[in-house]
């Protein structure tokens, strides 16, 4: 029995509505997320995880990576990065930014967003109830009196949400934006359409009202109202712009939109990799010295030092000069790069601006090209199916194929349910996922400041002699525990003998560790 065109309408919007607001959940451990208290190269941080209540009531699991602290002493406030991950991830995607922020004295927040990871929500909503979530947080941190300056990096969804809260929140200090979308309706036609088939306009827009329907009862809000594109003219902090130019599920074009109309300062950049792959890191210590230039701005601190780079990557842009003005700056999109000098105003103007990838065009067949007058059979025809809803090009293909307009009607049927019949099949093969890791998992695993590992007898370097015991007795257990307290001490990078004199005064390491940033 032939499956009716209905029945593929309905498995393709069926498939889609999944797609927009109940991909994969993330599916993670805690331990994933690494030590809680850990090292990165000289310096000792920590990770506090907590639960915030959003708007709706719902739960959202927290962490807040920032410098270890002696246990008395005075907060400091410091500028602070929000990290927003994409429709498939969680928090653990901040993992990569990490490495590159921190050093930098930048603390870093991350998230599960409501609907995503461990926080509470049936559904995500790719900005719309994210974008709400984010304001929660921000407000969170400018009261916690540990944050100086607010900054957000955001990837896919975590993007789209950044640029609906900077275009409200105009104290934001900068933005990294990577792979957002400017319209979903618009990535919907392009899912729905794919690359290897396209849906009839009426068929495509039929399956569209559904899955806006479906949403609309499902999720609480309107596709046809996400647009970030609308909302991009009206933010005004400065912007790093970020898309990988082999992106087929999110098109480069939507990122291109969005940097047109920035209401800021901008910057936009380019790598391979497509919409999940590990993104390059050159872009992950360009977008962390743009973050820690705005944060330092905003909070009256001096610029930082400029960045240094080992090696030639080829697919690397040169960095440019941020000096808070409001003009657009040169768009970075290679080959070939733009000159670090700004343009003027005329300049900018009078220059063909480099772009991406356009916009993908369907080709139309054009009701004028049957004949040179309107009045020939095939034009009349194709005028009445045209008038029936068909798109022009295929009232034009079946006009000429058939001579009634009840043929006409049937084979653009059959071609249609063949055609999308082929898009909810592609649909399917559609892999949603969290994005690859730079790292390839937490990059603070080992570096932890942990009390389990084996009690190992310290190895000293060759400049270091070892501290010892004035007594030639044998070694007893507690000598023992001290000299593996001592080892993990030196391994976190503390020297032989302030690690044996905290070692004599504590008996874990995370309570040596503390009295050792005492003395400091």
């Amino acid at each position: 029995m032939d499956i009716s065109w209905k029945t593929i309408l309905t498995d393709t919007y069926d498939i889609l509505w999944k797609m927009i607001i109940r991909p994969p959940r993330s599916q993670y451990s805690v331990s994933e997320l690494g030590p809680v208290k850990f090292r990165l190269g000289t310096g000792a941080y920590e990770r506090k995880d907590f639960e915030l209540r959003n708007e709706r009531g719902q739960q959202l699991q927290c962490s807040h990576f920032m410098p270890l602290e002696a246990p008395n002493a005075r907060p400091v406030k410091r500028p602070c990065v929000v990290y927003l991950h994409g429709n498939c991830s969680s928090r653990l995607e901040a993992s990569d930014t990490l490495q590159v922020l921190l050093p930098r004295g930048i603390t870093v927040f991350s998230l599960d967003l409501s609907g995503s990871g461990h926080s509470e929500g049936e559904y995500i909503s790719l900005g719309h109830y994210e974008e709400r979530d984010l304001r929660v947080v921000v407000q969170h941190l400018r009261n916690s009196g540990l944050v100086s300056a607010v900054g957000l990096w955001g990837r896919s969804m975590g993007a789209a949400t950044t640029v609906l809260r900077a275009a409200d929140d105009h104290l934001l200090a900068g933005c990294v934006i990577d792979s957002a979308f400017s319209s979903l309706r618009m990535v919907c036609e392009e899912l729905v359409n794919g690359v290897i088939v396209t849906v009839p306009d009426f068929l495509l827009k039929m399956a569209l009202d559904m899955v806006r329907g479906e949403i609309q009862t499902r999720a609480g809000f309107d596709i046809e109202e996400l647009n970030p594109v609308r909302y991009s003219a009206c933010a005004k902090c400065p912007a790093l712009f970020a898309v990988a130019r082999d992106d087929d599920f999110i098109l480069p074009h939507h990122t291109q939109k969005l940097h047109n109309v920035w209401g800021g300062p901008k910057r936009l950049v380019t790598f391979g990799g497509g919409h999940n792959g590990a993104r390059p890191h050159w872009f992950l210590e360009q977008a962390a010295l743009f973050l820690d230039e705005r944060l330092r701005h905003a909070s009256g601190m001096p610029p930082p030092e400029p960045l240094v780079t080992t090696g030639v990557d080829e697919d690397r842009p040169p960095p440019l000069p941020w000096d808070g003005a409001h003009e657009d700056v040169p768009e970075m999109l290679p080959p070939p790069p733009p000159s670090p000098e700004k343009l003027s105003a005329k300049a900018a103007h009078a220059q063909e601006p480099p772009i991406l990838p356009p916009e993908p065009v369907r080709p139309k067949r054009a009701l004028g090209q049957l004949s040179r007058t309107t009045a020939t059979p095939e034009a009349i025809r194709a005028t009445k199916l045209i008038s029936m809803g068909f798109s022009e090009d295929m009232a034009v293909e079946a006009a000429e194929r058939y001579a009634n307009v009840e043929a006409a009607v049937e084979w653009i049927m059959k071609q249609s349910m063949h055609v999308l019949q082929e898009s909810a099949q592609t649909l399917g093969r559609v892999e949603l996922r969290a994005p690859t890791r730079a790292s390839g998992g937490s990059p603070l695993k080992g570096n932890g400041l942990q009390t389990e590992r084996p009690l190992d007898r310290p190895t000293w370097s060759a400049s270091e002699s070892a501290p010892r015991s004035s007594s030639s007795r044998p070694p007893q257990a507690d000598d023992v525990a001290v000299d593996g307290l001592v080892a993990q001490l030196v391994d976190l990078g503390f020297s032989p003998s302030k690690a044996h004199e905290a070692a004599r005064r504590n008996s874990t390491v995370e309570g040596s560790v503390d009295w050792l940033l005492t003395q400091r």
